[in-house]
């Protein structure tokens, strides 16, 4: 719930912040993200993945054309390996692995999304193939990014393009692909809640019965979550840093320490020497890197904040 909440943060941030740059000098990030919070609250109402299904290709379709926009404006920009400084310091190290690891922030959709195709049984190739091809997508688009405009990249690539009217139709682009993609990661965050609130004796004696009063009950939790998270996103101070934080706290439990630890629980009847190693290595890894990277982003954070 936490890693879906806090990329769906950083969407708000990330669509605030690129309206502002559009419209500089006029109204702030804040105001963008306000004014967003009613249209996803009425997303929110939506309960099925697949009645959402053709929003997620509508952002599909904003996505690859802004990424293609973008990397042409950083080959016109001239791409310099001059630029390319290596990280000398073991806080930008863990920066940057923090961001990786939230660029996977789906993770947590792979169950929902499993339960909602035709053909489940085929799910483990499509998600392999679909990591594998968003993994070299994302390389290709930070190394292009990074030759392109070296130390003077933003945390939100689309802030460094010149500002011609191919600029602000990738933010324009990404801003309604991110709109569109909020709901569909919310979906498991209301599930959740849904669920635990669902198995309340209070909810079981007194709501359970009406459908009416269920349904507006529903509607309800949905809207207070979207307004709680735009409101969490205002406060933010950074985009780069935000992101860094999700990745190095849930998003490496997630990622390395849960899947290690379930491996080794599920089949250690089976394992080898070699996989239990294997295993232990990356549940240490994971939690000495959520420990040094949330500490590393609470550091810079605050000193936003002191700034």
């Amino acid at each position: 719930m936490i890693s879906q909440i806090g990329c769906c943060v950083s969407y708000l941030l990330f669509i605030g912040q690129n309206l502002s740059s559009i419209f500089i000098g006029r109204t702030q990030s804040c105001v963008f993200i306000f004014c967003l919070l009613p249209f996803q609250v009425f997303l929110a109402w939506v309960r099925s993945l697949a009645a959402l299904a053709p929003f997620s290709i509508f952002a599909d379709v904003c996505n690859v054309l802004a990424m293609a926009i973008v990397f042409k404006d950083d080959i016109d920009g001239s791409l310099r390996f001059d630029k390319v400084k290596p990280y000398t310091n073991l806080s930008g190290t863990f920066f940057g692995v923090g961001v990786a690891l939230y660029c996977f922030e789906g993770m947590a959709m792979t169950l929902s999304l499993e339960a909602s195709m035709k053909k489940p049984h085929k799910f483990g190739k499509v998600l392999g193939l679909a990591f594998g091809l968003i993994g070299l997508l994302y390389i290709s688009f930070g190394f292009a990014g990074y030759l392109a405009y070296g130390e003077q990249t933003h945390d939100i690539i689309t802030l460094n393009l010149p500002n011609e009217w191919t600029t602000v139709a990738v933010k324009i682009s990404l801003c309604i692909a991110l709109f569109f993609t909020f709901p569909v990661m919310m979906h498991p965050v209301y599930d959740i809640f849904e669920r635990k609130l669902g198995m309340t004796d209070w909810y079981q004696k007194s709501v359970s019965k009406s459908p009416k009063l269920r349904e507006l009950l529903s509607r309800s939790l949905r809207g207070l979550v979207v307004l709680i998270i735009g409101f969490v996103a205002v406060l933010v101070p950074g985009f780069g840093v935000f992101i860094s934080l999700v990745g190095s706290t849930v998003c490496a439990l997630l990622a390395l320490v849960l899947p290690a630890i379930f491996h080794i629980h599920i089949f250690k009847d089976d394992l080898g020497l070699l996989e239990k190693l294997v295993d232990m290595f990356l549940i240490v890894c994971g939690i000495a890197f959520a420990i040094y990277g949330t500490y590393d982003s609470f550091v810079d954070i605050f000193g936003s904040y002191w700034q």
